[in-house]
This record gives structure tokens, sequence and C-alpha cells, in this order.
């Protein structure tokens, strides 16, 4: 089953139109004193949501390929499995975190560069919690 793949237009208007009228500099002061908790909640979060559909489609295509009988798995049981594939896979690992990134501001992508290592781990975390909570899709 393939679920609705498409960036909701609305959240990145809304996104950009943020951006935009928050002056430069206080948009390089509001990353330059956050700390990734926060730039998770103000910036990785709401991309994860926008680029959902995506994600899951990835992703269980990706369980798919890997485990026999993955369709047949209960959600919970995916779950694990793709968490555990992203913990073990470095190259779907950070293809999924691409499909995050490749949406930052230039402001955002020089912060996500400095932080990278703690930022990818939370970017995997929100994904999984995502996920769980919208189990019902991967029926």
């Amino acid at each position: 089953m393939t679920y609705p793949c498409y960036v909701n237009v609305g959240a990145l208007e809304q996104r950009y139109n943020w951006l935009s009228v928050v002056r430069k500099d206080d948009l390089c002061e509001v990353l330059a004193g956050s700390k990734t908790a926060e730039f998770t909640t103000r910036h990785i979060e709401p991309l994860v949501t926008m680029q959902f559909g995506c994600l899951v489609n990835h992703l269980l295509a990706l369980g798919e390929k890997e485990e026999k009988n993955f369709k047949l798995f209960k959600p919970q049981e995916k779950i694990r499995v793709i968490k555990q594939l992203l913990e073990n896979n470095v190259h779907e690992r950070y293809l999924v975190i691409g499909m995050i990134a490749g949406l930052f501001t230039q402001q955002e992508l020089n912060y996500f560069t400095e932080h990278r290592m703690e930022l990818c781990k939370q970017m995997v975390r929100v994904l999984v919690q995502k996920l769980k909570q919208e189990s019902h899709l991967l029926f």
C-alpha cells in the first residue's frame, strides 16, 4: 500500500513566511543561542511532519526489502524493524536524514553542520516517535 507522499504546502508556506518575517539577524541569534533540543522542536519536528508521507513510503519499502513477510507484521513490530534498520544501516539512516535536512535554510544547515552528531540522533528519535504516534498508517 502506498501512502500519500506530498509536502504539506500550507505548512511549508507558513514556515517560510515565519522565516521571512523574522529579521535575518534575529534568526541567526535564535540559531546561535539555540540548544539542540530547541532546534529539534522548532526546526526538525516540523520538517519530519511535512515529509512524513515520503518517509513512511521509503521506510516501508525498505522494510519489505529487508524482511520476509514484512507486510504481515503488526505495526509495533514494523516500527521495531524500521528502528533497527535505521540504527544498523548507515546508508539508509543518512538517506532519511538527507530527506529531512534537504529542506533546511542556509542558517539551519550551518547550525546542523556544527551539531551534526547530536542532531542526526535527534532526527531518528523524532522520526521513530512520529511513527509510534501514527502507527495506524503502518497496517
